[in-house]
């Protein structure tokens, strides 16, 4: 019996390793003014034309229930188990979707909570994915998964804070930022913790925020693996990611940059970095 491994879109896994490892990716909804679309149906370039095209910002939303159980219900049918993971159930209601429509399938589907955000989701989609190709069951990679979720650690810079307080996933945040920074328009640097998003910085210059962001990340260290995602900031990422590389003694193209989906970039605009880190088995604690 085969375990097939189901993400949401938010989670942004590379398309490439969605298909090298057969991961099901359920696609949430998107709306840029009066366009109503799947991710699954935008692109990334056509995502970023309309927001310029239509000046709005765009609202996401969870997939439907039934959606999930329409794209499940061949594989159960077909005699496999699934294993399900979502992004965090903190901040969204993706989760919850998820959780309703395993109970469709009588014990056949489990819902995990990856209790990130993007690759910090992505990352435990991958391993779970490698890990059922190598024939575990689906018990052993659902207990694997708690201890990997403990040790995977997001941090972002994000250029603008318009998109992530209109948004309002981070309201709580704000009144924080707000004491922290008397000019209201800097750099923050945000760190996903147990499915929150917590303050861990902020900085008057984008050279700044970088420099915070990759101290950050190092002071994980001992790490077993590192991703750097960005909304439309492919250079920079590629700096930050080359950086990382040599402070880590890895071989070049060792951290991989991959641009965040249009669920993410709805929520923290253009010109945001993040990095993502797995901390090794045994890690030094540390990144503050």
């Amino acid at each position: 019996m085969n375990v097939q491994i189901v993400c949401d879109s938010a989670c942004d896994v590379p398309e490439t390793l969605q298909r090298r490892y057969g991961v099901l990716v359920i696609p949430l909804d998107i709306r840029v003014g009066q366009h109503f679309v799947t991710t699954a149906e935008l692109t990334l370039d056509r995502f970023w034309a309309l927001v310029a095209e239509t000046g709005e910002r765009p609202q996401t939303a969870a997939p439907p229930p039934g959606r999930i159980i329409e794209a499940v219900r061949p594989v159960v049918s077909g005699g496999h188990r699934v294993l399900a993971l979502t992004l965090t159930g903190r901040l969204s209601a993706v989760h919850r979707s998820f959780v309703l429509a395993a109970e469709s399938f009588k014990g056949r589907m489990v819902v995990f909570d990856t209790q990130n955000l993007s690759l910090g989701a992505g990352v435990q989609v991958l391993a779970a994915a490698r890990w059922a190709a190598e024939g575990h069951d689906l018990e052993t990679i659902h207990r694997r998964l708690y201890d990997l979720r403990a040790r995977v650690r997001l941090q972002a810079v994000l250029d603008t804070l318009d998109w992530a307080e209109r948004g309002g996933r981070i309201a709580y945040l704000m009144p924080l930022i707000r004491r922290t920074a008397r000019v209201f328009r800097v750099k923050v640097l945000l760190q996903v913790v147990e499915g929150e998003v917590r303050l861990l910085g902020v900085q008057r210059s984008w050279s700044g925020g970088m420099e915070m962001l990759y101290r950050h990340t190092l002071a994980w260290s001992p790490l077993e693996d590192v991703w750097v995602v960005h909304t439309r900031r492919p250079d920079e990422a590629a700096i930050m990611a080359q950086r990382l590389t040599e402070a880590l003694g890895w071989p070049s193209g060792r951290v991989p940059v991959v641009e965040a989906g249009p669920i993410l970039a709805a929520h923290v605009g253009p010109g945001a970095i993040a990095t993502v880190a797995v901390l090794a088995t045994e890690p030094r604690r540390g990144g503050g």
